[in-house]
């Protein structure tokens, strides 16, 4: 997985929450795609979890990702490239992740988080 982009600005919904926006490459080179699966590569969804929490991790220094809740996968991920969007809700100590491939949504959850000073500022 490589992020290409991300956009630190970013945009800012209704309610005040700051949106992230970037995108990330899963490349179709690697291994592990000769067996997941033959003749029809995808990612498998624990690497996508994995690449939305270092990347939350990654644009927001001041948290550390707790858990995981509510991960969909509408559709299948094959190798390419792919728009995340993570949308903080600091009410609730979570991260809003959304992978898309155009305007479809491929997957989408949310990620608990916690302060965490040792990172950085939060």
């Amino acid at each position: 997985m490589e992020n290409e982009k991300a956009i630190p600005g970013g945009r800012v919904d209704g309610s005040g929450n700051r949106e992230v926006r970037g995108t990330w490459r899963f490349s179709g080179e690697h291994p592990l795609f000769d067996e997941h699966f033959p003749g029809a590569p995808r990612v498998p969804g624990t690497l996508v979890i994995e690449a939305m929490r270092a990347g939350a991790e990654a644009l927001f220094p001041g948290w550390r990702v707790l858990g995981v809740k509510r991960f969909r996968f509408r559709h299948f991920i094959e190798p390419g490239a792919y728009d995340y969007a993570f949308t903080p809700q600091l009410d609730a100590a979570a991260i809003r992740c959304v992978l898309l491939s155009g305007e479809r949504r491929m997957a989408e959850g949310t990620l608990l988080v916690a302060a965490d000073p040792a990172r950085g500022e939060a």
